[in-house]
């Protein structure tokens, strides 16, 4: 492991509750949800201002510490503190009525840089509130290793910055024959240099890629498309920059070894410049071309009329929604999570939650060959932003706000939680008989947040329904994280005129804890297997973990990109509901 080189987008961790929109905040006062008293104090949520306040001092008064407002790149700092969820042998017997309230421990990382070999280290605090029993140790025994200290390779982001300037400045004169753009790590940069994540560690030598692509010229944040096609490798172990270097350049296939080779190369007749992408209209998320018929006229629009049917302990983060109740908490590192899940008052499920998001790049380039991005390293508390009321959420929802770690202090992202009811469009259950038919709505109960992780908008959703069961969607939107078009049509489909999609893999899992009647629940694997089989040769057999995927195309008329055009077949599941 290694650390990230780059947050999502360079972003501040944190941004003011401003609309998405521009001006102030888009939420219009949600209806109110019915109030309600928390029957239990919610024991997994997040350390209080006084909590995360007594810590940090704490932490001042006994650890070689710097305030991160005035850290350099070689001091120690507290890189995070969030609560440290009690174990379940203390929670669930407060849950279930017969246990003491477990004891608060805060969960904090240091980054210890004053030294030649960074590191970072998990440590745990408490218990709390701070008093003579308080202690700090090492946080050790969640790890599979045996100790939770990992070596940071690169704990300055700002001093890399500028020695990939100073090897850009190196070769403007190139960056200025291929591209006309330059980069100097200044505001008027016209280029941007991207390196690939995770850093490569061989035998204790650090290396890793580093891509341009160019500057985007309008507020669409679509730096991810804009590639150029020129990368060049780094040489980057130790502390000292003046040690570092160019290990090799790649464009359009070839790999050169040295900065002079390339630029003999370039500088050769006959190179070839390939053309490069360029800003545009194309990159714009805003309409374009003609209005479709009747768009001017607004969509179908649901309502809640008598105010929602769901109650909310904001102070405790409860909810009760029908026959179900669970308390809410938000992490950094995952976002959502959920405790104490009950169905008709039994605890069904012990906790909920995300656990980590990787994307998984291929390519014949490559940084593209070299990249996966391990979310939860980013964290999706400090990039979950507040919710468009209408659009990301219904006008009715009601709107929660979530607080997250951020240089020694609690910043809070408002309305970046929703929950609202919704009619799936078709009924849970109906029947006709001669002289009588039912027909029962399909409500289902929604949790949503939304995490833009640098390209990717997460969109994660936990569905409650009637019959008891609950659904965990994902979705994604924003924008892809493209590959330059050059010798890998074995890797993506051309989209644009020097752009094509990449391949990769995104694994997205989850901790599901489940108390059935109990904590003594086992794993039931139930197969069906018929006795005949019959048209095997006609039916589409689905590969495991949709490793396969069918489209229905035309090869007659492709698009001005060569690419057929058609319908892709996705495999479903039918719910099927009885009295």
């Amino acid at each position: 492991m290694a650390s990230k080189l780059e947050s999502p987008r360079d972003r501040p961790h944190f941004q003011p509750s401003a609309s998405p929109l521009g001006g102030v905040s888009n939420v219009c006062p949600p209806i109110a949800s019915n109030a309600v008293k928390s029957p239990l104090k919610n024991i997994f949520s997040g350390l209080s201002e006084t909590e995360l306040a007594s810590v940090i001092a704490h932490l001042h008064q006994n650890l070689n510490l710097t305030a991160s407002v005035n850290a350099s790149s070689w001091d120690n700092t507290i890189a995070g503190v969030e609560l440290l969820q009690p174990n379940k042998t203390d929670a669930a017997p407060y849950l279930d009525g017969f246990g003491e309230v477990p004891d608060r421990y805060a969960k904090v990382t240091i980054a210890f840089s004053a030294t030649e070999e960074p590191y970072i280290e998990d440590y745990i605090v408490g218990p709390l509130p701070i008093s003579n029993e308080t202690s700090i140790e090492p946080l050790n025994w969640p790890c599979s290793k045996g100790h939770s200290r990992q070596r940071n390779y690169l704990p300055s982001l700002d001093v890399y910055k500028d020695y990939l300037a100073t090897v850009s400045i190196s070769i403007e004169d190139i960056l200025l024959l291929m591209f006309n753009r330059t980069h100097r790590h200044a505001p008027d940069d016209t280029l941007v240099v991207d390196a690939a994540q995770p850093l490569w560690i061989d035998d204790g030598i650090v290396t890793t890629w580093n891509e341009y692509s160019t500057v985007p010229t309008d507020k669409f944040d679509d730096v991810s498309i804009l590639q150029a096609g020129l990368a060049f490798k780094t040489n980057i172990t130790g502390r000292d920059p003046s040690k570092w270097s160019v290990i090799g350049w790649y464009y359009n296939g070839v790999f050169y070894k040295t900065t002079e080779q390339f630029r003999k190369a370039v500088y050769t007749p006959g190179f070839e410049i390939l053309p490069v992408n360029i800003d545009g209209e194309w990159g714009s998320t805003d309409p374009l071309g003609e209005t479709k018929p009747h768009d001017n006229i607004p969509p179908p629009l649901p309502i809640q009329p008598q105010g929602s049917r769901f109650s909310v302990d904001t102070d405790e983060n409860y909810v009760e929604w029908m026959d179900f109740s669970f308390f809410l908490t938000f992490t950094r590192d995952t976002g959502m999570r959920l405790y104490d899940i009950r169905y008709k008052g039994e605890r069904i499920i012990y906790e909920l939650g995300m656990q980590e998001a990787i994307a998984h790049y291929a390519g014949s380039h490559p940084s593209q060959s070299a990249q996966t991005f391990v979310d939860s390293c980013f964290g999706f508390a400090p990039y979950t932003f507040e919710l468009v009321n209408g659009y990301d959420c219904p006008n009715y929802a009601t709107y929660l706000n979530s607080k997250f770690y951020h240089k020694e202090k609690l910043e809070t992202h408002n309305n970046n939680i929703c929950l609202f009811e919704m009619d799936s469009g078709y009924p849970i259950g109906r029947h006709s008989a001669q002289n009588y038919v039912y027909s029962t709505k399909n409500i289902y109960f929604v949790l949503r947040s939304i995490g833009t992780l640098g390209n990717y908008d997460y969109m994660f959703d936990y569905a409650f329904y009637l019959d008891g069961s609950i659904k965990v969607t994902v979705r994604a939107s924003g924008y892809i994280s493209a590959a330059f078009w050059a010798h890998n049509s074995d890797y993506g489909f051309k989209i644009h005129d020097a752009i094509s999609g990449s391949m990769h893999d995104h694994v997205i899992n989850y901790k599901l804890d489940m108390d059935i009647n109990g904590t003594a629940n086992s794993l039931m694997k139930v197969d069906v297997v018929p006795a005949t089989e019959i048209e095997d040769e006609g039916r589409i057999n689905w590969a495991a973990n949709a490793a396969s995927m069918y489209s229905v195309v035309n090869k007659d008329s492709p698009n001005k990109y060569g690419e057929y055009r058609g319908y892709r077949l996705a495999p479903g599941t039918v719910h099927d509901t009885f009295l």
